[in-house]
C-alpha cells in the first residue's frame, strides 16, 4: 500500500509507525479506489432470469462487486473478504 521509510536506509534502525498512522493509510487507500464504470451499472443491470442462470460461484462474484461497486461510489468504505469453502476444499483434497 505504499512506500515503507525503511525501504530508503536513513538510519540504522527500523522505524516502526503507530497503529494509528497505518490505520490512517488503509483508510486513505480505501477511499480512494476507483470503482469502474461497469462495476456501477452492475445493479441496474441485474436481471432475475439471467441471474437464475448463473452458477453459485457467479452469483457471487455478481453480487460482491455490485456490493462493494455501490458502497464504494457513495465514499463508503468496504473490504471485501473470502472465506474457503468447504467444497472447494475438497475438491482440491486438502
Amino acid at each position: 500500500m505504499g512506500h515503507d521509510i525503511n525501504e530508503y536506509n536513513l538510519v540504522l534502525e527500523n522505524i516502526r509507525p503507530s497503529e494509528t498512522t497505518k490505520d490512517t493509510k488503509d483508510i486513505h487507500f480505501q477511499r480512494n479506489i476507483i470503482v469502474s464504470e461497469e462495476d456501477l451499472l452492475l445493479p441496474k443491470k441485474l436481471n432475475a432470469e439471467l441471474f437464475s442462470l448463473m452458477v453459485p460461484e457467479e452469483r457471487k462474484t455478481y453480487l460482491y462487486r455490485a456490493l462493494l461497486a455501490t458502497a464504494r461510489s457513495q465514499r463508503f468504505i468496504a473490504l471485501a473478504t473470502a472465506t474457503e469453502s468447504s467444497s472447494l476444499r475438497s475438491s482440491l483434497r486438502i
